[in-house]
């Protein structure tokens, strides 16, 4: 009996110190403290967590990474209010969800995707990104913030899209 509770409590001891170590691995993508301002760009402004780095392309496009790898960005495209919402999805994209989002000073709408590459490619590996997008029909532009949902947390996502904010 001795034996049996001596092994349940250090079966009980590995797992909380794995489940606490899996918990500093997710949190380390939190954003609770998002201190890197983004508002060097003329058309509209955010935040992201101080770990995570920049890479800024034309027409204000960005790239998120975080230890090399890529964790996101920001896309500008083309939206026609007329056309469906289909026109706002990546090729080689499974729609997983789409859901309207309220509270924001326009319409945004998300969309989780299953995202495969080329089938030409030979690569079959499947990635989960989450798109937020931002449709603004009196300019026809839609601002795509985007995450891979594998690595950045729901949460960590929705604090950075509420402080996006365009420049008047």
């Amino acid at each position: 009996m001795k034996k049996f509770v001596v092994i349940s409590l250090l079966c009980f001891a590995l797992s909380v110190s794995a489940c606490s170590s899996t918990d500093q691995t997710s949190s380390e993508l939190s954003g609770s403290e998002l201190t890197h301002d983004i508002t060097n760009t003329e058309q509209y402004a955010l935040s992201i967590p101080e770990q995570w780095v920049v890479a800024e392309e034309p027409g204000g496009v960005l790239r998120f990474k975080k230890d090399d790898e890529d964790i996101g960005g920001l896309n500008i495209v083309d939206y026609h209010p007329e056309q469906p919402l289909s026109q706002l999805n990546p090729n080689h994209a499974e729609v997983t969800k789409e859901n309207e989002l309220s509270g924001y000073f326009t319409t945004v709408v998300q969309f989780d995707y299953k995202i495969t590459p080329p089938a030409a490619s030979g690569d079959q590996t499947v990635t989960q990104e989450v798109h937020y997008n931002f449709l603004v029909q009196e300019q026809n532009i839609a601002y795509q913030l985007y995450f891979n949902a594998e690595v950045v947390e729901e949460e960590t996502a929705l604090q950075i899209i509420h402080t996006f904010k365009l420049r008047e």
